[in-house]
């Protein structure tokens, strides 16, 4: 069984909590072992951090990074994106400039933390699709979801930025289409898919962010999806609370639902909705549970 330090961030277990549950119920059954340490985590610095302070930002990431060195693992697993792009950053700076490492150790040194440089950080999405697989995950899917028409939305910091993740992609393919129809389900090409939703401008300028989540909602009704899947938890937000406010504003309909791609996986192990906390979603799952059987 792999073993990763499971880094869940802030967001997800006090506004996406089915997102955790669903990850740590199916990973079993994926042969994956997360772990964590006790009370050590603190926030990932993202890159809003960056921009005010360079070293503060790197030596609150650094910190995280230590932990997992003295948890005697070499690898982060985070099922954020906006964690993922912080961290990874964070890591690859403290790689390329050791000077900089050497002033945030003399940081971390004040609270008894060195981070030696020997973590790589990893979204989820990365350890399903290479180090449990597409096969592995088929073969573990009992109730096949070939009746669903998904869209996806890897949100943004999954790919970007290409120079630090390293992840060549096209518009037209990615590896979650293929994560996605591991569980019989079709994953439908449609415009625009890889364009941001607006998550991180909510509460910044609602007129944008609402403009950017419109025309993503009708490109998905234009696609005619049953639902959209999603391994972001901003983006998860955006799509179902955000779907809401959407249509109160403009009147219009969508009942899209939304779901992470471990609550999908879930699905199609058998797990129910309960099982998985699906009660939890804002925009109502009927028509896609009754769709599965």
């Amino acid at each position: 069984m792999k073993e990763f330090a499971l880094f869940p961030g802030c967001l997800i277990p006090e506004r996406v909590p089915s997102y955790e549950v669903s990850l740590r119920r199916t990973a079993e059954k994926l042969d994956v072992q997360f772990t964590e340490p006790d009370g050590e985590w603190t926030c990932c610095a993202p890159v809003g951090i960056l921009s005010l302070d360079y070293l503060t930002s790197l030596s609150i990431g650094a910190r995280n990074l230590a932990v997992v060195e003295e948890m005697g693992l070499d690898t982060m697993c985070t099922p954020c994106n906006g964690c993922f792009e912080g961290l990874d950053r964070t890591a690859a700076i403290l790689s390329e400039e050791p000077e900089t490492l050497v002033k945030v150790n003399e940081i971390l040194a004040k609270v008894d933390k060195e981070y030696k440089g020997t973590v790589k950080v990893r979204h989820l999405a990365e350890i399903y699709n290479d180090d449990v697989g597409v096969d592995k995950i088929r073969n573990t899917i009992v109730k096949p979801l070939d009746a669903l028409r998904v869209g996806a939305r890897p949100g943004c910091h999954l790919f970007r930025p290409i120079e630090v993740i390293g992840i060549d992609y096209s518009e037209r393919y990615f590896f979650l289409d293929d994560l996605i129809e591991a569980t019989g389900a079709e994953s439908v090409y449609y415009k625009y898919r890889l364009r941001c939703c607006g998550g991180l401008l909510r509460n910044v300028s609602n007129e944008v962010t609402d403009g950017m989540l419109r025309h993503r909602l009708m490109e998905l009704q234009e696609a005619k999806v049953d639902c959209v899947v999603t391994v972001c938890p901003l983006c998860f937000l955006q799509f179902d609370l955000g779907q809401l406010m959407i249509e109160r504003k403009f009147k219009e309909s969508y009942d899209i639902p939304t779901l992470t791609y471990s609550e999908l996986i879930g699905l199609g192990m058998g797990m129910s909705a309960e099982e998985l906390g699906l009660n939890q979603h804002r925009i109502k799952l009927d028509k896609v549970l009754e769709k599965i059987g």
